[in-house]
């Protein structure tokens, strides 16, 4: 990871926990300028449906926050994006 910019851990930890072997349902990154604008919506109606939560910036994807179940898809997509 030396030759990486920090950036780069956020994929390292998410990964981390995302392994089988952990047990948990969801694993969540979010960096401490992440602020939530709308009060009014429970933060558990973001984790109903889908298996994967990103947040984008224009056109790219923006990792102040994202929030992954452990499935073999997240898997995957951690390590081809690592």
């Amino acid at each position: 990871m030396a030759d990486r910019h920090p950036a780069w851990g956020k994929l390292a930890i998410m990964r981390k926990y995302l392994a089988p072997e952990k047990d948990f349902d969801w694993v969540v990154w979010t960096d401490c300028d992440t602020f939530f604008m709308n009060h009014e919506i429970p933060l558990a109606a973001l984790f109903t449906r889908p298996d994967l939560v990103v947040t984008e910036d224009g056109n790219m994807l923006n990792t102040v926050f994202f929030a992954m179940r452990p499935t073999d898809w997240n898997r995957k997509f951690i390590e081809r994006a690592f």
